[in-house]
């Protein structure tokens, strides 16, 4: 059933027509995205889930508070999260992590 869905997709034009022809946007794009995360940006976004402060994921893992901040922003950025909270439930629900 999701490869017909993916591939009707593929063939509309605009994302409306997909979201119509689906029902909902989450069915799709989460089946079709799933963002690649270094293994340094999982290291990083594991230590967020049990609630490390910056300071502390950077003494975890040996590098400094501004790379720590710097993977966390492109966390953010690959999964589209605006704040830690939505980071780490974004890659639960993509089951981005191996708890």
């Amino acid at each position: 059933m999701l490869s017909m869905v993916l591939r009707s997709c593929t063939r509309l034009s605009t994302s409306e027509s997909c979201i119509r022809e689906v029902g909902t946007v989450t069915t799709v794009w989460e089946a079709v995205t799933v963002p690649v995360l270094s293994p340094r940006q999982r290291d990083v976004l594991k230590s967020m889930t049990l609630g490390l402060t910056n300071k502390e994921i950077a003494n975890q893992l040996g590098i400094r508070k501004d790379g720590v901040e710097d993977h966390i922003n492109v966390i953010f950025q690959k999964l589209g999260a605006s704040n830690r909270a939505e980071a780490v439930a974004i890659a639960m629900r993509k089951q981005l992590l191996k708890m």
